[in-house]
């Protein structure tokens, strides 16, 4: 596959991770864009905004334990892909470590009508 970009349509080759977003009931297809994935599912970004996306897709969903990586052929761009993962083990991994999966899922609070 290789190298790909947003203009385009497809995929980026900084893309970390692929998730569905939790509010995607609520879009239609046809407004679920390349544009729309790389705000609201995918975790791409400087290492601060994934941190922030993976903190906050902590919360939204109660927690987790556990991330995967979602990888294409990079053999194109090798350096690329090599930096990726480097900048997830030292700069991503250390700070969302606190984010064991280990806090109990608290019971989401309901508001009684008036």
């Amino acid at each position: 596959m290789g190298r790909r970009d947003c203009a385009s349509g497809k995929a980026s080759i900084g893309k970390i991770i692929s998730l569905l977003d939790c509010n995607s009931a609520a879009v239609g297809i046809p407004q679920i864009t390349t544009e729309y994935c790389a705000e609201h599912n995918w975790l791409i970004g400087s290492p601060q905004t994934v941190v922030k996306k993976i903190e906050q897709m902590y919360a939204d969903v109660g927690g987790f334990g556990t991330l995967l990586l979602h990888t294409f052929d990079y053999a194109d761009a090798p350096e690329q892909w090599r930096r990726s993962l480097e900048l997830l083990g030292t700069e991503v991994l250390p700070r969302i470590a606190h984010l064991t999966g280990d806090t109990p899922r608290q019971a989401p609070q309901t508001v009684a009508a008036e």
